[in-house]
């Protein structure tokens, strides 16, 4: 009888530690999915020294998003990420000048840390999704100690990533070489200027057949392919590639691949590089100019395959429903910004 009562005690004690644990007050984490986007090369925004680095959102008032954000993620952001089976409850999305810094600099670094928390509260789960050089960016302050993850609790995923480099920018930097010698010529500058308004005044439109000739012997950008020439500039500084671009042409970073490889919860690396503005202008150019074109390996217009899948190599498949998806597109589309069905379905299933 004695031995029964103890027991019966011991049990009654049991269920009152229990209960007390089942109304403990909550921890400093919530019950909610911290959503971090973090952006590659982008030479059509570039942020001032006023810009906040990180822009901090709620699911309510996803309508405010920047235009930073919408420009580069696209409209449909506010849609798959409310319809994941863990909908986005806040969000972080980067702002960052990744045309004059490169993935190594220290304010990227820390901005990419300070995206992980939304309003000093650690979130119960957090996805991040990794855009290009954003890659670079995040496992580079992983590995370099700017701030840790909890891998139980944070997803990641990579959306063509260069891990192993960007060999497009080798052709991009003859490119700049030569657009700057011809825009700093003052002569060429005045006989484009004198030359352009004499034939605009007649009403002649200047064809690319027709120039061509003209516009190699003396550098007159006066074809009506002048838009290549403008995209091409925004990705130039004093006649090379920016450093941005630059620090992405060759990666040797083993700490950085190595945090990858340990953190990576899928990505998406693409093949569709036909299809992608840039790499159609660069081809462009590359003939203009008589250098060496990018690189024919698959690619998606700015990554190569080898390099984006040099992390976690085996596990990449062709199925869309694949946690590493080989997929038929480009470098742009990948982000879902251009609004790819089967890009948006992948993106929305990650939990």
């Amino acid at each position: 009888m004695e031995i029964f009562t103890k027991h019966y005690l011991l049990l009654i004690l049991l269920l009152i530690y229990c209960s007390k644990m089942s109304f403990a007050p909550p921890t400093s984490q919530t019950g909610e999915t911290h959503c971090v986007f973090i952006h590659g090369l982008n030479p059509y925004s570039v942020p001032t020294e006023k810009d906040k680095p990180v822009h901090f959102f709620t699911s309510e008032n996803l309508n405010g998003l920047t235009a930073p954000v919408v420009t580069y993620w696209g409209e449909e952001v506010k849609k798959w990420t409310q319809e994941s089976n863990q909908p986005c409850t806040t969000y972080a999305f980067t702002y960052l000048d990744t045309m004059s810094k490169g993935y190594t600099d220290k304010g990227n670094s820390t901005a990419a840390c300070e995206a992980l928390n939304y309003e000093n509260n650690t979130p119960q789960r957090i996805k991040v999704f990794l855009h290009s050089m954003g890659n670079l960016i995040f496992y580079y302050a992983l590995a370099n100690n700017y701030c840790t993850i909890d891998k139980s609790t944070t997803k990641v995923y990579s959306l063509a990533g260069p891990f192993d480099g960007a060999p497009i920018i080798e052709p991009l930097n003859v490119i700049c070489a030569e657009m700057h010698g011809i825009s700093t010529n003052p002569i060429v500058k005045a006989a484009k200027r004198i030359v352009g308004g004499f034939l605009e005044f007649f009403g002649i439109k200047t064809g690319f057949t027709v120039f061509r000739t003209i516009d190699h012997a003396v550098g007159l950008h006066l074809s009506c392919e002048d838009g290549y020439f403008e995209m091409a500039k925004r990705f130039c500084t004093d006649g090379t590639a920016s450093p941005g671009p630059q620090s992405c042409y060759k990666i040797n970073d083993q700490a950085l691949i190595d945090n990858a490889n340990q953190y990576s919860s899928g990505a998406i690396c693409g093949t569709g590089a036909e299809e992608m503005s840039l790499y159609a202008v660069l081809n462009w150019l590359t003939s203009y100019y008589n250098v060496s074109s990018p690189n024919p390996e698959l690619n998606d217009g700015v990554v190569p395959l080898a390099s984006c899948i040099k992390v976690q190599p085996r596990r990449y498949l062709k199925e869309k429903d694949n946690d590493f998806w080989q997929a038929p597109f480009n470098h742009n589309d990948i982000t879902g910004a251009n609004a790819k069905p089967d890009i948006l379905t992948w993106l929305k299933n990650r939990k």
